[in-house]
């Protein structure tokens, strides 16, 4: 369910950073341009951490029923 979320919000986030760029002007177009690539790249590390927590909650209950104490 996170990664929808994560993925609906940087998106609109970065069609509204887009949008007000174009209708202010061509002076800070390169600006929302570097803002809108941050906050894709904020989203793809969050998609990753997302996947790296669910891995390592696999690899935990694995290695519980393995090992029990």
């Amino acid at each position: 369910m996170a990664k929808p979320i994560i993925y609906l919000l940087s998106g609109l986030t970065t069609i509204i950073l887009l949008i007000v760029a174009f209708s202010i002007g061509n002076a800070v177009l390169l600006p929302a341009i570097f803002m809108a690539a941050t906050v894709v790249v904020g989203a793809l590390c969050l998609h990753v951490a997302h996947d790296m927590i669910v891995a390592r909650d696999k690899v935990m209950q694995e290695w519980e029923a393995k090992h029990p104490e």
